[in-house]
């Protein structure tokens, strides 16, 4: 779990300090680093969607579910 919380937290770095990297390293087991890059890509998109007027929306868990839904 160590390696991917590195590389969530490597890959999310602009995200908000909402975001649970911890959650989010236990809930991509199996994940590669391209595979947890694009999940991050997709939660953006979620959040973008859900506040359209936010400069810099928001990450919360709901949108990382979403995007696993996706995945």
């Amino acid at each position: 779990m160590r390696d991917r919380f590195d590389l969530v937290s490597r890959f999310a770095k602009d995200a908000a300090s909402a975001t649970d990297f911890r959650w989010l390293a236990r809930h991509t087991e199996g994940f590669s680093g391209a595979d947890i890059a694009q999940l991050l890509r997709t939660a953006r998109i979620q959040a973008n969607l859900r506040n359209p007027t936010a400069t810099s929306p928001c990450l919360d868990r709901s949108d990382f579910v979403s995007a696993k839904r996706e995945a």
